[in-house]
């Protein structure tokens, strides 16, 4: 028989305690295997996901108990929302989103698919060459994608209206056209007078009377409008008298002169004039009666018209407009009147004016520049300062 030295032990410390302890019932054993269930129960009593809830009836009584299931609803991720559009070639635009604060979207990272056509530094784009691309912008889990179409820049631009006219108070807005795109364009629009008018994309919005030019630009190509602002016209429209005024047979003298008077009292008007002027009909509009001294070719205008607005100064200075081709040889004004002396190739003018709610009235007194009568002096002194309008 072998013998078999220094054998040593391979069993393990807790089998080696079973074996040892086997002839005594397992005793031990069972002791262990109840400390371990007991943990067990204590831990499952602590992790559980049971609470008492008031049941359907709405009122909690004690052994009422429902066990509450949560469910958690996956994240909800917004798509980054992008605008397509169009811009021109060697034009560079800044890439905006549409759902984004501001410092969200200065984190956003921007991509083109075609580098080629146009290619984003930043957050700008620049457009190379005429084509489509598309745009990505990415924010963490986020994204969002637009079509850039690009397309050649403006060889040539015109308006809608190149003269316009508007009452103060009215707007108007300028239609711009194009050969292509015209949206892919950043048009410029100026006004050279912005007390007069403004411009904001196109929509003139007027503040006074005057002149201003309006011009849209994009690039090299410049195209212009020229406004007039004029004033409103007053709502009280004054109409010729349905029944033509006469000269009154009423009379005036001043020294050796006799003078008729000329009164209408629908425009509350008088007017004094020589005695040998006779009458001599109505041939323009806003005149409103006019007389003619045969023996001497001097001539007197009664007349009225719409102030638009204007004050004395201003209305004398349409006058002396509307007769360019004359010399000024004496002007004044005040608020609600002016007078004034031209003299042309062929006759001298002296014209005294009232302006008085939104009407200006006037007398003229025209004479042959050959003239050798000189007694006009004196009917004008006279005539002026008896000439009265809605006193």
């Amino acid at each position: 028989m072998r013998k078999v030295k220094n054998l040593k032990p391979v069993v393990c410390g807790a089998l080696a305690v079973v074996l040892l302890f086997s002839t005594t019932g397992c005793s031990l054993f069972s002791s262990k295997e109840k400390q371990i269930e007991a943990i067990l129960e204590e831990k499952e009593s602590q992790t559980a996901h049971t609470e008492q809830v008031a049941p359907d009836h709405g009122i909690y009584e004690p052994g009422d108990t429902e066990e509450v299931v949560q469910e958690i609803e996956p994240e909800q991720v917004e798509d980054i929302i992008l605008e397509d559009f169009a811009m021109t070639v060697g034009s560079t635009v800044a890439l905006t989103t549409q759902n984004l604060g501001y410092s969200e979207e200065q984190a956003v990272t921007w991509r083109s698919n075609h580098s080629d056509l146009a290619f984003v530094e930043g957050n700008e784009l620049t457009a190379l060459a005429v084509g489509t691309v598309q745009i990505m912008a990415r924010l963490e889990k986020r994204s969002g994608y637009c079509t850039v179409e690009i397309v050649e820049p403006l060889s040539s631009l015109e308006l809608d209206e190149t003269t316009l006219e508007l009452e103060l108070g009215d707007s108007y807005t300028l239609e711009a056209e194009a050969e292509w795109n015209l949206e892919a364009q950043t048009l410029e629009w100026t006004s050279s007078n912005e007390n007069v008018a403004t411009v904001d994309h196109g929509k003139i919005t007027t503040h006074s009377v005057g002149s201003a030019v309006i011009t849209a630009g994009c690039g090299e190509v410049r195209v212009s409008c020229n406004l007039e602002v004029y004033a409103p016209t007053e709502e009280q429209v004054v109409a010729e008298p349905e029944e033509k005024p006469t000269q009154s047979t009423e009379s005036m003298s001043s020294g050796n002169a006799e003078y008729l008077v000329y009164r209408n009292e629908n425009l509350d008007l008088t007017c004094p004039y020589p005695s040998d002027f006779i009458e001599a009909g109505t041939d323009e509009d806003g005149v409103l009666q006019r007389y003619i001294n045969p023996a001497s070719d001097h001539e007197i205008e009664i007349g009225f018209d719409a102030a638009n607005g204007q004050n004395g100064e201003a209305a004398l200075n349409q006058y002396i407009a509307e007769n360019s081709d004359c010399v000024v040889t004496y002007s004044a004004s005040g608020e609600s009147w002016y007078a004034i002396s031209m003299c042309s190739n062929t006759q001298i003018m002296y014209r005294k004016a009232k302006i008085k709610d939104g009407i200006v009235a006037w007398f003229e007194y025209n004479i042959p520049v050959d003239n050798t009568d000189t007694s006009y002096n004196a009917h004008i002194t006279y005539m002026e300062a008896n000439f009265a309008f809605k006193k």
